[in-house]
């Protein structure tokens, strides 16, 4: 496939999402109608995300594809390790525009050198994190620079663990955008899904209705979730730079 060559604007664009600030992005110049987008992630991705991002850029001119690995993430490359298979897939791939959805199934130690880093060692943690973030923002946004890439935030779980670790998860990945000297920008899942220290139960979607936002094994958001806190923010993302 021949990469499409997209300048990068100087000025910094704030992204906006549910009214909540959620990070700083430079964006490309343009993304054309029928660039290539490719989504990585657990198995929300697999489905109904995916399936609702497919439908949505395909409608509007894009080409779109998926990789979608359950109970995945950045914590246990044993298990599957996604810094390999985005040199995989951009090797084979090479697409104009990077989605990545992980980060919820990394309330875990983090598999290291043959050894395990707890959650509770927390500073140890952290910046081993900020470590892969790092190095999956470098990977997706290319040598140059030049892809732009959406990464969607934890989902919180009503648990300690759950609204703990997402939002220590959401802190490193906001962090690591912001930092980050390429085109990225944060969907921030987790702000929109709590109050009061608590993952919301219902939600009201863009037509005033209100509907359930998890599933009844209380961690996968339902189908009408995903689409409103997930699928047409990532959408919203791509037309602001479509522009």
């Amino acid at each position: 496939m021949v990469m499409r060559q997209i300048t990068i604007l100087s000025s910094l664009l704030l992204y906006i999402v549910g009214g909540t600030q959620i990070a700083h992005a430079k964006c490309p110049s343009q993304v054309e109608q029928g660039a290539f987008i490719y989504a990585v992630g657990s198995s929300t991705l697999g489905s109904p995300l995916g399936e609702q991002l497919s439908k949505a850029f395909k409608k509007k001119g894009y080409k779109f594809r998926k990789w979608a690995k359950a109970s995945s993430g950045l914590a246990r490359p044993d298990f599957h390790d996604w810094l390999k298979s985005m040199r995989e897939i951009d090797k084979q791939w090479s697409p104009d525009v990077y989605i990545v959805s992980l980060g919820t199934n990394d309330y875990q130690a983090l598999y290291h050198r043959r050894k395990w880093i707890k959650t509770s060692e927390k500073k140890r943690w952290i910046e081993e994190y900020a470590k892969r973030v790092d190095r999956m923002l470098e990977l997706a946004a290319g040598k140059n620079r030049q892809r732009m890439v959406i990464w969607i935030g934890p989902v919180p779980f009503d648990t300690s663990k759950g609204r703990n670790m997402s939002l220590r998860i959401t802190r490193i990945l906001r962090e690591r955008i912001q930092a980050f000297d390429g085109n990225a920008v944060l969907i921030d899942v987790r702000s929109s899904l709590m109050s009061n220290n608590r993952p919301i139960q219902h939600f009201t979607d863009s037509k005033k209705k209100k509907r359930k936002t998890f599933r009844k094994d209380k961690v996968h958001l339902t189908i009408a979730a995903v689409q409103h806190l997930m699928a047409r923010r990532v959408e919203k993302a791509v037309e602001n730079c479509a522009k």
